[in-house]
């Protein structure tokens, strides 16, 4: 707040100004673990690096048990579950978003947490809406993967039993969850055109890989073949239909006496005698 003092008989006035008050930085990290989304940062060989309070709440882990841990070995595979297919799919997303630099939304995925062993360790079955997003360094290289993810265990159980929309949203907004219905069908779609591109990408890179080899292996063969026509003792030449010679070898040079390289002439050819015996 400003204070100004007028001086009347003097015809003058001053400003007093207080001290500033001085902000300090916010303290980031105590941010981070403190907001209310499910966050997991990794490494770019993703070992865990931070976490948010909330993310550690929703998988049943505590933040001194699974700092500097590979993400795979904290959330192993459901043994029980055959199907299991929670691991290689995320393994899959991190590594594109590692090597194309890109963020990568997944499908809703199936990957089960396993409870504290004080708790008898079992594996409890969740649902993820996850997207991967990666974060570059000063060299602008991929350092770290940001993870952010939304346990949406309890709107996939509420759709398998086909509970009526209404019901639906209305329970899902009570959790704050704000989600629409078309959201897994939606994020499955995608997933299926990622992998259709991925094909076709593959197929073409294919294509290209063989048409190079092909014609490297042509290219070869004439190389191959012209040395052979130009070191060979016979007359060897190449004319048009209507008798212009076009190319000779260094024998046609030596016993049909052709010179001049680059020329085109117009001969005509009569057979050769017959050799003495």
């Amino acid at each position: 707040m400003e204070i100004l003092t007028v001086d009347v008989p003097k015809g003058k006035a001053r400003v007093w100004e207080p001290a500033s008050t001085l902000l300090q930085p916010p303290d980031f990290r105590v941010l981070f673990e403190a907001a209310p989304v499910l966050y997991v940062v990794l490494t770019h060989d993703f070992k865990i690096v931070a976490a948010s309070d909330a993310y550690l709440r929703a998988t049943l882990t505590k933040r001194e048990e699974v700092l500097g841990r590979d993400i795979f070995d904290v959330f192993p595979g459901n043994p029980n579950d055959p199907t299991a297919t929670g691991v290689s799919n995320l393994r899959t997303s991190l590594e594109r978003v590692v090597q194309r630099r890109v963020s990568d939304a997944m499908a809703v995925q199936k990957y089960d947490i396993r409870r504290p062993e004080s708790e008898g360790g079992q594996f409890e079955e969740r649902y993820w809406s996850t997207l991967n997003s990666p974060i570059f360094g000063v060299d602008n290289e991929v350092v770290y993967i940001i993870i952010r993810v939304d346990d949406v265990t309890e709107f996939v159980r509420l759709k398998q039993r086909g509970i009526e929309q209404e019901t639906l949203t209305q329970k899902l907004l009570t959790r704050g969850e704000q989600m629409e219905a078309e959201i897994f069908q939606r994020a499955q779609e995608i997933q299926e055109v990622n992998r259709r591109l991925r094909e076709a990408h593959e197929k073409l890179e294919n294509r290209y890989q063989a048409s190079s080899a092909d014609l490297a292996s042509a290219n070869e063969k004439v190389v191959q073949l012209a040395a052979i026509v130009e070191s060979s003792e016979d007359a060897i030449i190449g004319r048009t239909c209507d008798g212009t010679v076009t190319s000779w070898n260094s024998g046609a040079e030596r016993l049909l006496g052709f010179s001049g390289r680059g020329h085109h002439r117009a001969v005509q050819f009569f057979p050769h005698p017959a050799r003495p015996h």
